[in-house]
């Protein structure tokens, strides 16, 4: 063969596998955007706190997501928003949370929509997407894709639902999702009062078999709140509730109270295993709740702001193991007053147990701890506050 034409053969054979190459890159889904950062405004009451909220934290995520309607028996009751607050936000969808199991006609909540759209726009409010948060059974995926179907031919922003971990059984999971422009996946939930609000393996899990389940974009939701629960004689959840305004059951009750709470530590290693999985329809994280000053049952805020700069590997999640310590009652007293102390700028959770020094006694604990020879007890997990210390109760200690 002349050397014009080998030359000619290997440029032809070089162009033809670049070509190639680019072809095959341009058809592998491609997710190598940052994780985005959203938070759920789910206050039904805007008052000043609110607006405190928005204002410190609209400028540490991407958007919020914000409760604009909620079930009041068979009908939606619309949250009463105050659209100036949200004029510097990057982003901005409405929530519509519906309880029970008949769903609203949908010609009547897309009309309540717009109504809430038109609002937003005259105060210079765009809004990005709807949400439906709505629980239906995994028996009823296929009725609820059919209601979809109808409000996604009505509204105009892109539709959004919140989708639970048990759907993945059904046969119309993916029927379901293919209706919607986006989903956010809720991997936190009441599992006992064991296991708590979190489970790292199964957020874990549950991502990656929902990317592989649908093409549809997704986002997961983790919580940075806590229950106060009370279970009942047989150590079964009795009640829970997320409000302060709640009250802990009297020592003397049949009833035990404690905390459901997600560690934030086992969040963080959750974030860093599905930051390593590389998903291909995974958009980020959306926070359930947006803190503010009255919400006592919350991570305190440098904790979420640890948690949001997860993906950027800056933060030392090296804790140290919370201590008691023992500070006199009164100078020269052998009595001591026992503190539980959480060195630590990020909350954590209660060790199994604690260390007495060997010639102290204990005389009284307060509900939550019990003694067992030199060791302190908790009765169960505890969330303790960024460097935060709490009094349980007082020990006498000899020579």
């Amino acid at each position: 063969m002349p050397m014009k034409n080998i030359k000619f053969a290997k440029i032809f054979l070089t162009v033809t596998l670049t070509v190639i190459v680019i072809l095959t890159l341009l058809t592998i889904p491609q997710n190598n955007k940052p994780p985005q950062q959203q938070m759920y405004i789910w206050q039904r009451n805007w008052n000043p706190d609110v607006l405190q909220g928005i204002k410190k934290w609209q400028g540490e995520i991407n958007g919020f997501r914000i409760l604009a309607g909620f079930s009041k028996g068979e009908k939606i009751s619309t949250v009463k928003i105050n659209w100036q607050w949200l004029v510097k936000n990057n982003t901005t969808s409405l929530v519509y949370r519906i309880n029970g199991r008949k769903l609203p006609e949908a010609q009547w909540l897309n009309e309540l929509i717009l109504q809430q759209i038109n609002q937003a726009k005259q105060a210079g409010v765009s809004i990005e997407s709807i949400e439906i948060d709505y629980d239906a059974a995994t028996s009823k995926l296929h009725d609820y894709s059919n209601w979809l179907k109808q409000l996604k031919h009505l509204i105009h922003p892109n539709l959004s639902i919140t989708a639970l971990p048990t759907w993945a059984t059904s046969g119309d999971i993916k029927s379901l999702l293919a209706v919607v422009d986006h989903y956010v996946l809720q991997v936190h939930s009441v599992f006992s009062p064991q296991q708590g609000l979190f489970d790292k393996k199964l957020a874990t899990d549950w991502a990656q078999q929902f990317d592989s389940l649908s093409n549809t974009p997704f986002s997961i939701a983790l919580p940075n709140y806590w229950y106060q629960v009370n279970l009942d004689k047989n150590k079964q959840i009795k009640s829970l509730s997320a409000e302060e305004r709640s009250q802990e059951q009297p020592q003397n009750s049949p009833n035990t109270s404690q905390m459901l709470f997600a560690s934030p530590l086992s969040i963080h290693q959750a974030m860093q295993s599905i930051k390593e999985l590389k998903l291909k329809h995974f958009q980020g994280w959306v926070w359930f709740r947006m803190p503010t000053d009255s919400d006592k049952r919350i991570f305190t805020d440098k904790t979420l702001k640890h948690l949001l700069e997860s993906d950027k590997d800056k933060v030392n999640w090296q804790l140290q193991a919370s201590t008691i310590q023992l500070k006199p009652v009164k100078p020269q007293s052998h009595n001591y007053d026992l503190w539980l102390t959480n060195p630590n700028s990020i909350d954590t959770s209660t060790e199994i147990h604690y260390l007495l020094p060997e010639h102290c006694q204990v005389k009284h604990l307060i509900s939550g701890f019990k003694p067992n020879s030199n060791k302190i007890i908790p009765n169960h997990r505890q969330l303790l506050k960024a460097q935060s210390e709490k009094r349980i109760g007082w020990v006498s200690c000899g020579l």
